[in-house]
Order: C-alpha cells, then sequence, then structure tokens
C-alpha cells in the first residue's frame, strides 16, 4: 500500500516540477493541460523501470519543443530552470523536516511513512509557489517560441547554468547521500540559482546585449 502511495506522490511531484518550468517562464497551462497530462503519465512511467532526474528535464524539454514550440536551448533552459526551483523547495522541506528533533534522516527515505508525510508536504508547498506565481503574474517573459539562443559569449551564462545544472544531477550519486544532496549536491545547488539569477534578471531587464 505505502508502495503504490509512493508511486502517486511521485507521479503527482513530476507534473509539479513541469509546472513550475512553464510558470518560472509565464507559460500558459489550461489550453495545454491535456499534453502535460500525458507527458507526465510518460513520465511517471519511465521512473518507475529507472529511477533518474534526467526524465524530468527530457519530458519538460520535449513538451515545450513539441507543443509550445519552442527551439532546443530554450526549452532547455526553461526546463532546468524549473527543475532548479523545484529542486530548491524540496530540499528546504527535506532540511526541515530532517531539523525536527524526532525525525532523522534514515526516516525520510524509501517508503517509510515519514517519508510520505514529507513528501505531501513538499507537494503543498510546491503547489502554493505554483498558485502564487499564477495569481500575482510573476516570472519572466525573456523567451518566447521564437527565441533563439545562439552559442555566442553573451549567452554563455545560460549554456554555463544548463551545464551546471546536468552536471548536478550526473554527478549526484558521486556526493555522500544526505538531505543536502538527495536531488542535487547543495554546492551546485546554490552555484545553479546564482547563475539564474544572474542570466534571469539579466536578460529580462536588458542588460545582456544579445546579437
Amino acid at each position: 500500500m505505502l508502495t503504490w502511495i509512493h508511486v502517486l506522490l511521485v507521479s503527482i511531484d513530476f507534473g509539479m516540477m513541469i509546472l513550475c518550468s512553464l510558470v518560472l517562464f509565464r507559460q500558459k497551462i489550461r489550453p495545454f493541460w491535456k499534453e502535460i497530462a500525458v507527458g507526465v503519465m510518460i513520465g511517471a512511467a519511465l521512473m518507475m523501470f529507472h529511477r533518474t532526474q534526467f526524465i524530468y528535464i527530457g519530458v519538460t524539454t520535449l513538451l515545450l519543443w513539441r507543443i509550445w514550440k519552442y527551439h532546443i536551448v530554450p526549452a532547455l533552459l526553461i526546463a532546468v530552470s524549473g527543475y532548479m526551483l523545484s529542486v530548491i523547495i524540496s530540499t528546504l522541506i527535506f532540511a526541515f523536516i530532517d531539523g525536527m528533533p524526532s525525525v532523522n534522516f534514515g526516516e525520510i527515505k524509501g517508503t517509510s511513512p515519514t517519508f510520505l508525510l514529507t513528501m505531501l508536504l513538499v507537494l503543498m508547498t510546491k503547489w502554493i509557489v505554483i498558485r502564487t506565481f499564477i495569481r500575482k503574474r510573476l516570472g519572466f517573459t525573456f523567451l518566447c517560441s521564437f527565441s533563439r539562443i545562439p552559442p555566442i559569449p553573451q549567452n554563455a551564462g545560460t549554456y554555463l547554468l544548463i551545464f551546471v545544472v546536468l552536471a548536478g544531477i550526473l554527478l549526484r550519486p558521486v556526493f555522500t547521500y544526505s538531505v543536502f544532496s538527495v536531488f542535487m549536491p547543495v554546492p551546485i545547488l546554490a552555484l545553479s540559482a546564482a547563475i539564474f539569477i544572474y542570466v534571469a534578471f539579466g536578460k529580462e531587464l536588458g542588460l545582456m546585449d544579445e546579437k
């Protein structure tokens, strides 16, 4: 029973990650809810066979490319940015639960009741963040379906962000497994967040001259 609840929560979390990417860049969601649902089901099914965070990035990028008609690099940028936001939220909640006197890290992994309750809290927090982005009309608008990000010096930060996030996913098993490396090692997560702030706000405010 707990295993099936775990699968359900992971599937919902998959959808939340996709929504984080979309609301972070103010993409329309309601007209494409069927496509999003199909993407979540495919991604969740793939996760049952091989649990890797690259599936999140791949499915989100594919949806943005095929449904929202984005070019590959902008789609990948949106996907890794949304994944990063999702990981930040999850890491903060896991760290909060782990800091409680009556809980140790071993209880918030696997299919334990503590883990399932932690995941529920994670999902509730992500939903609040997503709803806040939608209601307050928050998010970045410097990307659209005809945007291109050529490999030129002005776009070095964008490519660096994509590389750092993907490297963080790849290198996660190398780090000691702890509450601060469940999804991505915190040093790499902090670096990717700093790069994202520099790139996103720079482009949104027109501080980066693209040619």
